[in-house]
Parts: structure tokens; C-alpha cells; sequence
């Protein structure tokens, strides 16, 4: 089966343990930073946003924070 699966694609050099280990820190980093984003949206007043997110609606898009974890 090995045999079989090599031929169909080749074994690409895998990253650095540090080079894995800092992506994984920026995914969590930008993940932390979009939820305390969120969050800042759905407490403020509709007046503290500037016009163009009041046109867009962003707060009904990240509103429901369950289904985005989810």
C-alpha cells in the first residue's frame, strides 16, 4: 500500500518543528484578535461605528459567535 501511495504523489519536505510551531501561534494569535474584534462590534452603539460598517452590517454577520466556533 506504501508502494501504491508514493507513486500516486511525492513526499514533499516537511516544515522546521519551529516553523510549525509558529504558524499554529499566528492562527491562534488571529483567531483571538478576530473574536475580541467581534466582540467590539456587537457592544457598541450603532453610532460609534463609522458609516461604511453601518452600511455593510457587519454586526449581523458576526453576531451569532456559536455558529462561527461551530
Amino acid at each position: 500500500m506504501r508502494v501504491f501511495l508514493e507513486r500516486i504523489r511525492k513526499h514533499q519536505k516537511s516544515h522546521s518543528m519551529l516553523t510549525m510551531v509558529l504558524i499554529t501561534i499566528g492562527i491562534a494569535l488571529g483567531g483571538f484578535l478576530l473574536g475580541i474584534l467581534q466582540k467590539w462590534i456587537d457592544g457598541s452603539a450603532s453610532n460609534v461605528l463609522p458609516d461604511i460598517l453601518n452600511q455593510l452590517d457587519i454586526r449581523n454577520y458576526f453576531g451569532r459567535l456559536a455558529i462561527w466556533i461551530l
